[in-house]
């Protein structure tokens, strides 16, 4: 953890100075860490967000689907935001997230897929939310086949669906 926490830290430091706009950590394998192994992660995180909110931007964990048990044990975690693999639906009425930032993630089907995939999967994602803190993002990286066409037309229907 330290030298994670290393990485990161050094990592933040040269995009603050860069005006980042927000330090997203990523890691598909925390969705499947249980609880116990929460208030190891709990330290660097902190010292990471002090470091991130100096240059004025959120701190947010992304990663995969968290299973029911423990998402409500993850969402504990003190950071700006989170953006998981579970329906925005399941997280955005935990008292926890009041005022924390709330990533819907796109499927890479939906991405790939033709402008009707693109409008129901955006469209589920913000009627999904009750949030005025909703981020949208991809599961993952952008599939490098994904059509320019399909990212301009999330971009349409966020601007003219209102929340």
């Amino acid at each position: 953890m330290d030298f994670w926490g290393k990485i990161a830290l050094t990592l933040a430091r040269d995009y603050g100075e860069l005006k980042l706009d927000a330090v997203i950590l990523v890691d598909k394998d925390l969705a499947s860490l249980g609880p116990n192994h929460y208030p190891k992660i709990q330290p660097v995180l902190k010292t990471l967000c002090n470091l991130v909110r100096f240059y004025d931007a959120p701190v947010i964990i992304h990663t995969e689907r968290v299973s029911a048990e423990n998402l409500q044990h993850l969402l504990q975690l003190e950071v700006d935001g989170f953006s998981l693999g579970n329906p925005i639906s399941h997280m955005a009425d935990a008292p926890s997230l009041a005022g924390m930032l709330l990533g819907g993630c796109l499927p890479s089907s939906a991405l790939l897929g033709s402008a009707e995939d693109i409008q129901a999967a955006t469209l589920e994602l913000v009627s999904g939310s009750s949030t005025k803190r909703l981020f949208i993002t991809s599961e993952s990286e952008v599939p490098r086949e994904t059509p320019a066409t399909n990212l301009h037309r999330v971009m349409q229907i966020l601007e003219t669906t209102s929340v």
